[in-house]
């Protein structure tokens, strides 16, 4: 099948139109032929791995799913075997790992069937933006008669977030650039401020909440225009620095520590639930999904430029054109690519396993020779233990949980180290102090002051050992 792949981070220019194997669902999946595919700024943050702490789930070196996209809308092809909402025909929309193809693998939790008014175009755009603006409005616990300032007014979650505070009763001033006012306002918004002229926290004017997608602006700027009791949503990452992607939210936390005015930051995650409230109201001509610009897929590189040029009007859709044909099988991979795949896999169960001993050899073996394994032997055993507890997600579960187990073992990993380190300065520095803390462990003043120059360099090399093997797991 055709899709958009990467295989490494950075911008549109690592985007490649290629042909790929077609995939299987498992038991709890659906496998859709996708229409159309939606384009958020959660796709431009995952090509480009920032912030990146995303990478420590995605893949610290290179994706590990080297295909774009989450929303969609489609027919479903094939369903697992314990599938039972969904049928081979049904038309749906909600979220995928990888909707930026002609095929896509997804839970059947994420997906809905596709309201009857809408296109798969229109239905692709509404999943994850329309979702977030609706988890946003929640947490700022909107009432009619409230007056709101949404920020970022004219894309993709901006259009969703005008519509459904207008449909909740309440004043609706959008910000955004001058091309969009009247689309802004044609959405349910009573005032517009174009960004390009007028800085909307200059103003005299306050608002009871402030929904915040731009990410331009300082905490403390927007709450120059927040009531003394108002609450502040930020969503998304953007403006959030290129390591966590959360400083202003982070910040803003703090702030709130000391203050009337309320600070929420929100993680939508896409449901049955929220589809389900979402679908009711499309269809009910409440809400109204607007695609401003669809590509064809293979001009994928192009719509991300746009969305991160902030030249997206609504939301952008990639579209299959009718749909992927009908294939019966996935293509045939030859006998180069199935002893690759396997060896990948092999490798991925083999290393944590072979790093694992080369550690449990370091941190008990050398200690042996100089009477200190106590502490050796029990590290060694936990980092056995948990080199097993990974083998057994991987072997049993395939790549189900991984990324969690994966995360978890790499995090395990590099604490070990910096208690193996820590131990070692504690137990050097005291051996110079002299006595203390119990004769330091029982009488290894003596070892210590003896031999100082072992116990950093084993927490040394457990720690650079460490750091080598979260990083080979992670990627």
């Amino acid at each position: 099948m055709k899709a958009i792949v990467q295989d490494r981070y950075g911008s549109a220019d690592v985007l490649q139109f290629a042909d790929i194997d077609r995939p299987r669902p498992r038991a709890d999946e659906v496998v859709v032929r996708v229409h159309a595919a939606g384009i958020d700024f959660g796709v431009w943050h995952l090509m480009e791995g920032v912030p990146y702490a995303v990478r420590l789930a995605t893949g610290l070196r290179r994706p590990r799913n080297p295909v774009l996209g989450s929303e969609l809308a489609g027919v479903v092809e094939e369903v697992g075997k314990n599938v039972t909402a969904f049928t081979p025909g049904d038309e749906v929309f909600g979220v995928a790992n990888g909707s930026f193809a002609e095929y896509a693998r997804a839970s059947a939790s994420k997906l809905l069937h596709k309201p009857a008014n809408l296109d798969f175009a229109e239905a692709a755009a509404v999943p994850v933006s329309a979702t977030t603006a609706l988890t946003g409005l929640r947490a700022a616990r909107l009432e009619a008669g409230q007056t709101v300032l949404i920020t970022g007014a004219g894309g993709g979650v901006g259009s969703y977030a005008v519509q459904l505070a207008h449909a909740m009763g309440a004043e609706v001033t959008g910000v955004c650039g001058t091309a969009k006012q009247d689309y802004v306002r044609s959405l349910g918004a009573r005032h517009v401020i174009d960004y390009t002229r007028d800085d909307p926290t200059a103003g005299e004017r306050t608002y009871d909440v402030i929904i915040d997608l731009a990410g331009s602006r300082e905490v403390s700027a927007l709450r120059r225009v927040l009531a003394p009791s108002g609450t502040l949503v930020i969503l998304g990452g953007e403006g959030g620095g290129k390591w966590l992607g959360m400083g202003r939210q982070f910040w803003s936390q703090v702030i709130g520590l000391t203050t009337r005015q309320s600070f929420r930051s929100p993680v939508a995650l896409v449901n049955q639930k929220d589809l389900a409230t979402l679908k009711a109201m499309l269809e009910a001509g409440t809400l109204t999904p607007v695609v401003g610009s669809r590509y064809p897929l293979s001009e994928t590189p192009d719509a991300v430029r746009a969305l991160a040029a902030g030249h997206s009007r609504g939301k952008s859709v990639i579209t299959i054109a009718g749909g992927a044909r009908l294939r019966r099988s996935p293509r045939v991979t030859d006998a180069h690519d199935h002893e690759h795949h396997r060896d990948q896999q092999t490798g991925r169960v083999l290393r944590p396993i072979l790093w694992g001993v080369v550690i449990g050899v370091i941190q008990s073996a050398a200690p042996l020779a100089i009477r200190w394994l106590e502490p050796a032997a029990v590290q060694a055993v936990c980092l056995a233990f948990i080199a097993a507890v990974y083998v057994g997600f991987a072997v049993a579960d395939g790549r189900r949980n991984v990324i969690i187990v994966e995360s978890a073992v790499a995090a395990a990993f590099l604490v070990l180290g910096l208690i193996g380190v820590t131990a070692s300065v504690w137990l050097l520095v005291a051996g110079y102090v002299g006595h203390g803390a119990k004769d330091v462990w029982q009488h290894r003043t003596q070892f210590v002051a003896g031999t100082r120059w072992w116990p950093p360099f084993c927490a040394t090399v457990d720690f650079v050992v460490a750091a080598v093997l979260a990083v080979g797991i992670s990627s």
